[in-house]
């Protein structure tokens, strides 16, 4: 591939803000065929006769062909192991068509169907309100404009409208058989509930007596179609989306989740007078996919902060970039002074060394514009990309092969497959050279992606013991009836393998310090100049 000229390698100041499309499933419609009159061109006794000689034939031969189907059916499970290994992840040909993406959004307000509560029997649709007014949130939920204005009014009595908050929720109650509206509810807080309630005399008002509880959920599932439709099939509301997105950030993930990729995790799940009312604190959560492998546990780090750790004890990589190479090891820093391992003199180490098999994928580090792709000297096969909202232009150099279909200008969202890991240009070993420029200058990568914090070690006995723990229940989830260790639990829907008490770890504002990682190498890892041919 022709060398790109050196210009490229500058942020272009007047491109505009990338954007990040979300991909959004159809819902599949049922449109029944137009009604016909039925004619019968037969008739009579004999008629009669042949159509009940040709019903028992079919009926025959349709018996034989379901036995055949059971058979088929349950002889693969009856030869199914007691005991399945965890599948291992799929990197796809380079050629092959990328999988559908679904965006995480933290203000997502999905309806979801929540569970009857206790007492008379509802079928229960909720929302949060996002910013909008009640009546408006209402006939989202398809009320009627009477009905809408008349539970905005009996709520009045009671609530001040002007109050409002985007995390409120507004939830209707309807007969299951008539699906007849029968109440309102407006939702603050889990013991802030008021209701709007119709009677045949009118609609009035009232505050709602609130019994509150917490249980664990552990649930997992593997993406197919519409995230929203994959966490209705896993038994869980669409509402986990939001707390997923808060997850993914603080374990330095893209906000999104492509079909294929495998979630585990054990959830809080508060409940008011027996309904489901929200998701609260995820205790351990496990994703395989396309990203790779991460594992993180919720620690308390004082009243009302907390983060999320890895398995070592240290937070993940987070900042406006993301590891363009996750859970790979750091094996060299960003060094102005750096001895050059094979030109033997002082000279810059313009970035960080990812070390990592050669073949394994790259990805973008965030949204942004592809700049370059081509050979490019030292570098060898070089891809740089602008994140105009940042300022900031990555650059991922010695790759052994591209992903196909790059080129100056596309547009690429954060954790996109740019290439693979290779030892090209001026390199020693397998590895990728990850570099940050800003304003023209060379940046250290790791001040974009976060400083990591780590668990102190008065508290590390602790962590271990809980950590430990959450880690077993995570592994005995079921996902497509694969758990990760041996004598799993079948797969459920929720409550499967949870522990009956498991509270959230707290270690305190000292159980933790910060820490700038140094690399774990030994001096002998695969480096480079980082510097592209001029």
């Amino acid at each position: 591939m022709a060398r790109l000229p050196p210009s490229r390698d500058d942020l272009d100041d007047d491109l505009g803000p990338s954007s990040d499309p979300v991909v959004r499933m159809p819902k599949r419609m049922y449109v029944p065929p137009p009604e016909r009159e039925e004619t019968n061109p037969l008739g009579g006794p004999r008629a009669i006769a042949v159509i009940a000689a040709v019903g028992a034939v079919l009926g025959a031969t349709l018996g034989a062909i379901g036995l055949g189907i059971v058979w088929t059916t349950l002889e693969p499970l009856t030869a199914r192991p007691a005991v399945v290994a965890a599948r291992p992840a799929v990197i796809a040909p380079p050629d092959a068509a990328p999988p559908p993406s679904f965006a995480l959004e933290l203000d997502a307000s999905a309806p979801s169907e929540a569970p009857r509560p206790d007492g008379p029997a509802y079928d229960i649709t909720q929302e949060r309100l996002g910013g909008r007014t009640l009546a408006a949130a209402l006939r989202a939920l398809h009320l009627t404009p009477a009905d809408g204005a008349a539970a905005v009014r009996a709520l009045q009595t009671l609530v001040n409208m002007r109050t409002l908050q985007t995390t409120d929720r507004v939830a209707v109650l309807r007969d299951p058989v008539t699906r007849e509206l029968r109440r309102v509810e407006y939702r603050r807080e889990p013991a802030q509930v008021w209701a709007a309630v119709r009677e045949p005399e009118g609609w009035h008002g009232e505050r709602v007596a609130v019994t509150l509880a917490t249980r664990h959920v552990a649930a997992g599932f593997r993406v197919t179609g519409s995230l929203a439709a994959t966490l209705t099939a896993a038994h869980l509301e669409p509402d986990l989306g939001a707390r997923l997105a808060e997850v993914f950030a603080a374990m330095g993930l893209p906000p999104r989740v492509l079909a294929g990729d495998v979630v585990r995790l054990i959830v809080d799940e508060e409940r008011a007078n027996g309904s489901f009312y929200r998701y609260g604190t995820v205790l351990g959560i496990d994703y395989r996919g396309a990203y790779g492998h991460r594992r993180g546990f919720w620690v308390g780090i004082g009243t009302v902060r907390g983060d999320f750790f890895d398995a070592r004890g240290h937070t993940f990589e987070r900042g406006p970039l993301h590891s363009p190479v996750p859970g790979a090891r750091l094996s060299s820093l960003f060094n102005p002074r750096r001895m050059h391992p094979v030109l033997h003199v002082i000279k810059a180490h313009n970035g960080i060394d990812f070390a990592a098999p050669e073949g394994t994928p790259i990805y973008a580090a965030a949204d942004g514009l592809i700049a370059t792709v081509g050979e490019a000297g030292p570098s060898g096969n070089l891809v740089t990309v602008t994140h105009p909202t940042l300022r900031v232009t990555s650059g991922y150099a010695h790759m052994s092969r591209f992903a196909p279909g790059l080129r100056p200008g596309a547009r690429v969202h954060a954790g996109q497959l740019l290439g693979y890991v290779g030892s090209t240009g001026r390199s020693t070993g397998a590895h990728l050279h990850f570099s940050t420029k800003r304003a023209g200058a060379f940046v250290d990568p790791l001040v974009l992606m976060g400083i990591r914090r780590t668990i102190a070690q008065e508290a590390r006995l602790m962590f271990d013991a809980q950590t430990a723990q959450v880690g077993r229940a995570l592994d005995r989830i079921a996902v497509d009836g694969v758990t990760l260790v041996e004598g799993g639990a079948p797969a459920a829907p929720v409550d499967a393998g949870a522990p009956p008490s498991l509270p959230p770890l707290e270690v305190g504002a000292t159980g933790v310090e910060s820490e700038h990682e140094e690399p774990e190498g030994d001096g002998d890892d695969p480096l480079d100049e980082g510097e592209r041919a001029q």
